[in-house]
């Protein structure tokens, strides 16, 4: 190759490196490679999440992105960001603290919505609404296993205390985020309050269900009472 031809092409790579990436792509890539480095199967041991998790933080307080991510809402460019750190930071945290930190994800979640739908236009719920319906459900499938694991220590007789601890700590939680979510409903348009009052309804029915499982003696005796009330009715005289 002649000398002209290797001064074209360094001339070329020159005006390569100059090149960089539009910053909303860049953010969106940081956020998904977090997300899938948090979900790999390949990251198993607590030490190697650790290290990968302190590699990026550290990576992202450096480059000033992180600030800017963790006051993003849904449809900001830096919100796949805030996610994928959430995401990363949840694959690192001890099993028995997970359904904790996933609770006050939740409970973050709500608050961006009720933030989006006070200070944005119709069209940005959407996105909230949907991270506040993924979050919930990723809680109840939490909550569920929780619910299982009480009902098969208590049928074999083996030790319930703490387990049911952490069923009766949840209760109040899913019960102030009904009523956040009812707030939420009424401030928005009727084709999006559907969405919610699903959300609602399947939140109630799990406090309800739990509620029943901690104090079955106050199902049945709701059961009696309207088995009482079937079998001696009451009739008003006739005038």
């Amino acid at each position: 190759m002649e000398n002209k031809d290797y001064t074209t092409i360094e001339y070329k790579l020159a005006k390569l490196r100059l090149v960089k990436p539009d910053r909303q792509w860049s953010t969106k890539l940081k956020g998904s490679l977090l997300t899938k480095i948090s979900t790999s199967k390949e990251v198993s041991t607590p030490a190697w999440k650790f290290s990968l998790a302190a590699a990026f933080i550290l990576f992202f307080l450096v480059s000033g992105t992180f600030a800017y991510s963790q006051n993003a809402l849904p449809g900001d460019p830096f919100y796949p960001l805030k996610r994928g750190y959430e995401r990363l930071r949840l694959a690192i945290t001890p099993k028995k603290d997970k359904l904790q930190l996933e609770q006050r994800l939740a409970e973050k979640r709500v608050d961006e919505l009720k933030e989006v739908v006070n200070v944005r236009n119709d069209e940005a719920s959407d996105a909230a609404i949907a991270e506040v319906a993924q979050s919930i459900n990723e809680i109840q499938i939490k909550i569920i296993a929780v619910q299982a694991n009480y009902n098969t220590l208590k049928d074999s007789g083996q030790d319930t205390t703490q387990t049911k601890k952490t069923l009766e700590a949840i209760l109040p939680v899913l019960e102030e985020t009904q009523k956040d979510l009812n707030q939420i409903e009424e401030a928005l348009p009727p084709n999006k309050q559907l969405q919610i009052k699903k959300i609602r309804e399947d939140l109630n029915s799990l406090q309800n269900k739990i509620e029943d499982e901690l104090d079955p003696s106050s199902k049945i005796e709701g059961i009696q009472d309207n088995q009482n009330s079937s079998e001696n009715p009451t009739f008003s005289p006739s005038p």
